[in-house]
């Protein structure tokens, strides 16, 4: 009798053990995945910076800067290599297409479907911030769509340009 509560505190020990070990790798991972895939959020929000300027200058009928392409470029690779280790990303094939799909017809419609994407990815990983990202880029727009000139000055302003 005292030889079976030995062997099954024992038993009850290793399984406890084996049940908090397990728990805690699956904890460290979650964590793990939640930190890329808000990498890869703040990494879109950089991309969308730069491909703002690709944007504004075929609205100006003007061929994109080659120094900026060349860095939207690079957030977008550094972007592909995080999705590389966030491979749970439900929007993963969405990130893929607006950095490298080719189906686009102008900037603008990248520009949409990148902003779209933006914003499911940030209402889940930093919903507050992303609300107000939201509000000011309406803001923004609004400024735009009434007057090119003052949000360009506005724009160069902020920016040091």
């Amino acid at each position: 009798m005292i030889l079976q509560s030995i062997l099954l505190s024992i038993v009850s020990a290793l399984l406890g053990a084996l049940f908090a070990l397990t728990f805690e790798n699956w904890n460290k991972r979650r964590k793990q995945i939640q930190t890329v895939q808000f990498e890869i959020y703040m990494k879109l929000l950089e991309f969308k910076g730069m491909h703002f300027w690709a944007v504004s200058r075929e609205l100006r009928g003007e061929e994109p800067d080659p120094s900026t392409l060349h860095k939207q470029a690079d957030i977008g690779w550094q972007i592909a290599d995080l999705l590389r280790t966030a491979d749970s990303l439900s929007e993963a094939e969405d990130v893929v297409r607006v950095l490298f799909g080719l189906t686009f017809d102008t900037e603008q419609d990248r520009g949409d479907f990148l902003n779209d994407l933006i914003g499911r990815i940030g209402d889940r990983v930093n919903p507050k911030y992303n609300m107000i990202v939201r509000q000011i880029d309406e803001e923004n727009q609004r400024i735009l769509h009434t007057d090119v000139t003052e949000y360009m000055k506005r724009l160069h302003k902020l920016s040091g340009r």
